[in-house]
């Protein structure tokens, strides 16, 4: 029998966490090709933190399913685990791989005979299928489509092995993430002294492995399960806490710059990101005294094709920019800025539903099969 656990609001932060994505690809995009220069405003390049948000919220929810399903049947189905984020994960993955390999080395060699891929075709298809995406993005330059994708590859890296840590390592599992978290902590801050003079890529890649984000929301998962009642009474209940900690995420999205602080700052950063993003998942999704709802029918929805919406969107704005280019269109003001934003957003939008409609949700349904907690 299937158990169920209602954790509203969660679509909704996905589809903020992706349309951060997308607004920081879009100004990248066009002040790289000198179409438009952005004023910068702090908001506009929070991409890296809503990614981390959604290694925070991966963490999360999967590390509360398992603890679920550890709780209510006393074990944890490997086997099911695996097929479900075979189901979720792979279709879209190896989709947009197919079209970004097929841009790179078939498209743009028609389009502009003066750019080439700088990586092996048969190289990028082992990489890839060894969902080793951020190896590659270190080493080489994938191009615009392919770039999104090293998030996912470091996902899967680490659910690979975190379903049997759960299942194994059931009774220790708490300070099994308390000690991922530091591990990999401590391995950031090295790399960021870089005592050992390490070679910028082996710094690049080292910062790609976000663990620490994933294990921060078992560590939140933990305390949802094994604490449900001490979450209400020491934390959600005051509003005054609920206050002060929205207020620090609207503060450092829409006024911090991390470019005035030194390098190293990051760390504490990430420390600090770790446990806001941890508190606003619990309060928007356990939390039913929470002070306002982030969300409304249209937010969830949005959310529920988050997935393509990150992954697609990078296809739609460098169509677009393409086309500007060739087309020598001129965008010399913010009202000509402000419809290429909405063209970009709604495509993308369009896209992401016809790709949910017609290739995510059949396996999605295959999915449900295999679910023994659903949300």
């Amino acid at each position: 029998m299937k158990s169920s656990f209602q954790l509203p609001g969660l679509n909704s932060l996905r589809f903020y966490a992706a349309f951060l994505v997308i607004i920081y690809h879009i100004k990248t995009s066009f002040v790289s090709n000198n179409i438009f220069q952005f004023r910068n405003f702090p908001i506009l390049i929070k991409s890296d933190e809503a990614v981390s948000f959604f290694f925070v919220l991966s963490g999360f929810l999967i590390t509360f399913l398992l603890l679920q399903e550890r709780r209510k049947t006393s074990t944890i189905k490997i086997k099911k685990f695996y097929i479900r984020r075979i189901l979720r994960i792979w279709p879209l993955y190896f989709f947009i791989i197919l079209i970004g390999l097929a841009s790179n080395f078939i498209l743009i060699p028609v389009l502009n005979d003066q750019l080439h891929s700088d990586f092996n075709f048969f190289h990028a298809i082992i990489v890839y299928v060894l969902f080793l995406p951020n190896l590659f993005n270190t080493f080489f330059s994938v191009g615009a489509i392919l770039n999104p994708i090293w998030s996912i590859g470091v996902e899967e890296q680490f659910y690979l092995f975190w379903a049997p840590i759960v299942k194994f390592f059931y009774e220790r599992i708490f300070y099994i993430l308390i000690l991922i978290f530091t591990l990999f902590i401590i391995i950031r801050l090295t790399v960021s002294f870089n005592p050992f003079n390490f070679d910028n890529r082996v710094v690049k890649f080292v910062y790609t492995l976000r663990y620490f984000y994933m294990a921060a929301g078992g560590i939140g998962a933990y305390f949802a399960t094994k604490y449900p009642e001490k979450l209400k009474v020491f934390i959600f209940q005051s509003k005054i806490s609920q206050f002060l900690h929205l207020i620090l995420l609207m503060g450092y999205l829409f006024f911090y710059l991390y470019e005035r602080v030194p390098q190293i700052h990051f760390i504490f950063f990430d420390i600090f990101l770790s446990y806001l993003f941890v508190w606003i998942i619990m309060n928007f999704s356990l939390n039913s005294s929470r002070i306002f709802n982030i969300g409304n029918k249209y937010t969830e929805w949005l959310g529920k094709i988050s997935y393509g919406l990150y992954m697609y969107h990078m296809i739609i704005i460098t169509a677009i920019v393409f086309i500007i280019q060739k087309q020598d269109i001129m965008i010399s003001n913010s009202l000509n800025l402000l419809v290429v934003l909405i063209i970009v957003f709604l495509l993308t939008v369009a896209i992401a539903f016809l790709s949910y409609t017609l290739l995510e949700r059949k396996f999605l349904r295959i999915k449900k099969k295999h679910q023994i907690i659903s949300t």
